[in-house]
């Protein structure tokens, strides 16, 4: 597929772009090493997502293989754009307050239900009472689009903070859905899906394993709204045929790290949900299950976080079809996660994290 390689191709160049040119704008570009939640010794530019955003708008503009997924396509740039553009902004700036990025999230997230017509208004939720509700209140399904994609918006922010993580969550992600995209015979949906996994691919080739660039927050907001998006779109055009918890089940490790996070700042430390902190799961693990004597300590998180975040994936391609089977699947997953959060903070390492001692 053409597009595949163009967006591959041209991740690649503008992040080789950026590295050339950092002596020009890392006073904007580099990241803050103080900040509580950083953890590299070098400064970094921050602004991978530029090159993730137009390797997907180029590989999106080549794809000539069908006119609809071409349409699509860029009615999701669009949709995203804003998304794209105020986390940019906080890259350069670092002074964009969060009520206004989740007020551009929530702008961008209803344009794409009213304007683009690229995210469908939730109805279906093979759950009868639920379903009922949005019949006589379509808004709740209004609402329930616009909290999947702010929520994983945010979500793909939060576990961006070492070599590989976020960019290895989506690649993944987006393989799911691809695959099951290609079981349903849904060939727009398995296409975008490649072309935004080629864009993510490029800059991951360099943030993998030495970190010489991040993400940023333009390119994780901007990786955690276009895989809701596509996730709710694959299921609503299906209807009967994928289960929508498959696609929640996809999505499960940020999404439970972020409601983890809220959990503790507000409840237990007593703080702002949106203050940032140093006790998610892959900081944790960083500290207790990897060597301080380890070359590139950083990197060897993302191995050990495969363990939160292949199986889940795995599962949803597996038994796309039941929800009774994901509704369990979600369940467990919760509870594993909350046994291990609580293990590692009471400095007991599991056992199947033990690999790197």
């Amino acid at each position: 597929m053409m597009g595949f390689f163009v967006g591959l191709f041209s991740s690649v160049v503008f992040i080789g772009l950026i590295l050339l040119t950092v002596r020009y704008h890392s006073w904007v570009s580099y990241d803050n090493l103080g900040a509580i939640q950083k953890y590299h010794t070098e400064p970094t530019a921050r602004i991978g997502g530029i090159a993730v955003f137009i390797g997907f708008w180029l590989a999106i503009i080549c794809n000539q293989q069908s006119l609809t997924t071409a349409g699509y396509g860029i009615n999701i740039i669009i949709s995203v754009i804003l998304v794209f553009i105020i986390g940019a902004l906080e890259d350069l700036t670092k002074r964009i307050p969060p009520i206004v990025r989740m007020a551009v999230f929530s702008i961008s997230a209803f344009g794409a239900m009213y304007i683009t017509h690229v995210l469908p208004i939730v109805t279906y939720a093979d759950f009868y009472y639920l379903e009922c509700l949005i019949k006589y209140c379509p808004m709740v399904g209004m609402l329930l689009s616009w909290f999947c994609v702010v929520g994983l918006t945010n979500s793909y922010n939060i576990i961006d903070g070492y070599n590989g993580l976020s960019a290895t969550t989506a690649m993944l992600n987006l393989i799911g859905l691809a695959v099951i995209a290609y079981l349903v015979n849904d060939i727009e949906i398995f296409r975008l899906s490649l072309l935004f996994c080629a864009a993510i691919l490029g800059f991951w080739i360099f943030n993998y394993p030495w970190g010489k660039i991040f993400l940023g927050d333009g390119g994780a907001y901007t990786i955690g709204f276009v895989i809701a998006v596509l996730s709710i779109y694959l299921v609503h055009h299906h209807k009967g045929l994928i289960s929508p918890y498959s696609v929640l089940l996809m999505a499960i490790y940020p999404i439970t790290e972020m409601g983890f996070s809220m959990y503790r700042r507000k409840f237990i430390h007593r703080t702002s949900g949106m203050q940032p902190d140093n006790m998610h799961l892959h900081q944790l693990i960083y500290h207790q299950c990897v060597p301080e004597d380890v070359k590139n300590r950083n990197a060897r998180v993302m191995p050990l976080m495969l363990f939160f975040m292949l199986p889940p994936i795995v599962l949803s391609v597996i038994f796309y079809q039941s929800t009774a089977i994901n509704l369990s699947l979600l369940v467990l997953y919760v509870i594993f996660y909350s046994i291990t959060y609580v293990k590692l903070t009471r400095f007991i390492i599991p056992k199947f994290l033990k690999i790197m001692l």
